[in-house]
């Protein structure tokens, strides 16, 4: 059973609601899940999330390491998936 997406305002979601709809492991940053994500970026290539993806917006990426982190930050994305 998938669980209910939660509150959706205007064209945003919160970052919460994507944890449980995909029943997410939340590795750091619990006290930001009520953060409106107003778009999603997925790459593997940090150059494109640098050239393209919009702030605050949530990084799909198939990468583990810390370049992923510091890309997200640098881009000041509101979380990676």
């Amino acid at each position: 059973m998938v669980p209910a997406v939660g509150e959706v305002s205007g064209e945003t979601v919160q970052l919460r609601s994507i944890v449980a709809l995909l029943d997410c492991e939340v590795i750091c940053g619990r006290e930001v899940l009520g953060v409106d994500v107003p778009s999603c970026f997925a790459a593997d290539l940090m150059s494109d999330v640098l050239a393209f993806s919009k702030s605050g917006g949530l990084l799909v990426t198939g990468l583990t390491s810390l370049q992923s982190v510091h890309t997200a930050d640098i881009a000041e994305l509101a979380a990676i998936l």
